[in-house]
């Protein structure tokens, strides 16, 4: 089965992911690095179909997702976008792929919403960046400032400064 593109609304963009389907299972989603699009998981996804509903997300300005303005490429940003991005497709508890800049916002996320990360899958990133290792990152657009400029601090000093409201849980 070949995933369904789709779209759907956040910060007033309009967002790109993949829906590979099996819509039965529990929700995994897969978030990318900095110069990649939700296809990089196209390989991975049939893999995990069996026991998951698959999705793959653009973030804002990668794929097919709609640009923002240029300032608006920030840890507190992208994990505002995948919370409303969650919340469209009411996913109460999903379990994350992120690789590099996709497990950045992935941790910060599980950071600020725990309730609602099943299981973290970090794949090329840890909780420490390496300045040196942030200058070495290719960029893919003169829009996007430098990944140093984006990811000045690790994810572990970033998390306690972004501001969460968490959702209530359920009565359930």
């Amino acid at each position: 089965m070949s995933a369904q593109s789709r779209f759907i609304s956040a910060n007033g963009l309009k967002l790109h992911y993949l829906d590979f389907g099996n819509p039965s299972k529990p929700p995994l989603v897969c978030i990318h690095g900095l110069s990649g699009n939700a296809h990089n998981f196209d390989g991975l996804a049939p893999h995990l179909m069996n026991d998951h509903h698959v999705m793959s997300i653009d973030v804002r300005g990668r794929g097919d997702s709609q640009w923002g303005p240029p300032g608006e490429y920030t840890p507190p940003v992208y994990v505002s976008d995948l919370a409303l991005m969650l919340d469209a497709l009411e996913l109460d508890r999903v379990t994350l792929i992120g690789t590099s800049m996709g497990g950045i916002i992935s941790m910060i996320f599980a950071g600020g919403y725990p309730q609602r990360v099943e299981r973290l899958v970090l794949n090329d990133i840890g909780p420490e960046v390496d300045p040196a290792g942030l200058k070495r990152v290719p960029i893919t657009s003169p829009r996007r400032p430098p990944a140093s400029r984006i990811w000045p601090k690790s994810p572990r000093t970033i998390a306690p400064t972004i501001p969460f409201s968490p959702r209530p849980r359920s009565p359930n």
